[in-house]
């Protein structure tokens, strides 16, 4: 999402969507389709499961769109209920619930070499290692990373997509941070 979103009132939009208002309805797809197919493919890592299950969402929203409460923060109520959708169609399509109660709570989100180049501001090495950074850090630190910084999510939105508190959310945060910076000092000092 951009800059200038943040500005939009996502309030008054929720609730002329709520209205019937089907521009509203079609304005909140086209601002948060693409941040809701990224965070869901990294969730599935299926791109038609994700898909589908943006569409189930969004019908689902349109059909009960009277019965829809105010929403405080709809960007942090669309992920959250995609993260919900995906995790229930993950469960439905593989009866192995043992495997996805753990899953359920840290799911693997993996961060990819597109989702690190930023400008051409890191050569090939630099990216390499910092993905490998990334990925070597706990789920739930890669999860909140994702959100905070690709999601533009703020530690309240976090908290509530991921069901804790902001506390908790600024500590995730701050852990994977040190330990990425433990990681690319000792990738400099391997350097020199």
């Amino acid at each position: 999402m951009s800059n200038l979103t943040k500005d939009f009132d996502f309030t008054t939009l929720w609730k002329r969507l709520k209205a019937g208002d089907r521009n509203a309805f079609n304005t909140t797809i086209g601002f948060f389709y693409k941040l809701l197919f990224s965070y869901g493919f990294k969730i599935s890592g299926n791109a038609q499961l994700t898909e589908d299950c943006i569409q189930d969402l969004f019908i689902y929203i349109w059909e009960n769109k009277n019965k829809l409460g105010d929403v405080k923060d709809v960007k942090a109520y669309l992920l959250k209920s995609l993260r919900r959708r995906i995790l229930e169609a993950l469960s439905r399509w593989d009866n192995r619930k043992q495997q996805f109660a753990i899953f359920q709570q840290e799911f693997d989100i993996v961060f990819s070499h597109e989702d690190l180049l930023i400008q051409d501001q890191f050569n090939k090495e630099k990216v390499e290692k910092l993905t490998s950074a990334l990925n070597n850090l706990p789920p739930r630190q890669r999860e909140a990373l994702y959100l905070k910084f690709y999601g533009e999510a703020s530690y309240q939105e976090i908290g509530e997509i991921m069901g804790i508190n902001n506390q908790s959310v600024g500590n995730l945060l701050q852990r994977a941070i040190k330990l990425l910076k433990d990681y690319i000092l000792l990738f400099i000092l391997l350097i020199f």
